[in-house]
């Protein structure tokens, strides 16, 4: 068992603390509305349900928003709408049976700046460790927000731990050659037609083989090689060619 201090033992500096919150009131008042981060409600539910409600999220008052799990606390909202038993970890309100869930409060940012950098590495850091790149860590978020984002911060006192000076140049590089739309492509080329998506057949062979390919070919029915070789097929099927 945890050996847990006396308070009174300990010397604090600027400590956090739990306070208990009705579910519904942190999302008609405190969620981030500003919030990049993408989120899979469904898979965050899941969690829930299969483990109990483990990681607190954290409100900041110099943000006057929950800069940490705001996602959790969606996917709460919605499991207590959709009538969902209560998850381990949280509370029933007795007087409304509303859920009341815990938040870290406390040890807030010196800054807006430093509140939002925070929220973004505590995405982010989660994937350090690992092979993953400036432009993995592109995929957690929106992306146009958070390149202005992080394009603010980024050379500030509120650099995110997360991303430097190097990732940002890559990001802008990977996002100036972007892939063209398909509604860009059509314009230039044409929509494609039912031949575009059929399966193309590549086979190496010798000379010889494609002499006597060729003159099988030469006069068969037909607009191109493709029409040739699905005349050879069906001749041979039909057992007019052995």
């Amino acid at each position: 068992m945890l050996d847990n201090l006396k308070r009174d033992s300990l010397d604090f500096h600027d400590p956090p603390s739990i306070a208990w919150m009705r579910v519904r009131d942190i999302v008609d008042d405190w969620l981030w509305q500003d919030n990049i981060k993408v989120h899979d409600i469904p898979k965050v539910i899941d969690s829930i349900v299969k483990h109990g409600f483990q990681d607190l999220p954290k409100f900041d008052e110099t943000l006057g928003a929950i800069k940490s799990g705001n996602g959790r606390i969606e996917a709460l909202w919605e499991m207590e709408q959709s009538g969902y038993d209560l998850p381990r970890g949280l509370a029933r309100e007795k007087s409304t049976e509303y859920w009341v869930m815990p938040i870290v409060i406390g040890t807030d940012a010196a800054s807006i700046d430093l509140a939002v950098s925070y929220a973004i590495d505590a995405n982010s850091l989660t994937l350090a460790g690992s092979d993953f790149g400036a432009a993995d860590l592109l995929r957690l978020y929106d992306r146009d927000e958070y390149m202005a984002l992080v394009e603010s911060l980024v050379g500030s006192e509120a650099e995110p731990i997360s991303v430097t000076q190097a990732d940002l140049d890559i990001l802008r590089e990977l996002l100036d050659s972007t892939t063209p739309s398909l509604d860009d492509l059509a314009d230039q080329f044409g929509d494609p037609g039912e031949r575009d998506f059929w399966p193309t057949l590549c086979v190496t062979i010798s000379p010889k083989t494609m002499a006597r390919y060729e003159e099988l070919v030469g006069g068969l029915p037909g607009d191109d090689e493709a029409d040739h070789f699905e005349t050879l097929l069906n001749a041979i099927d039909s057992g007019a060619l052995i």
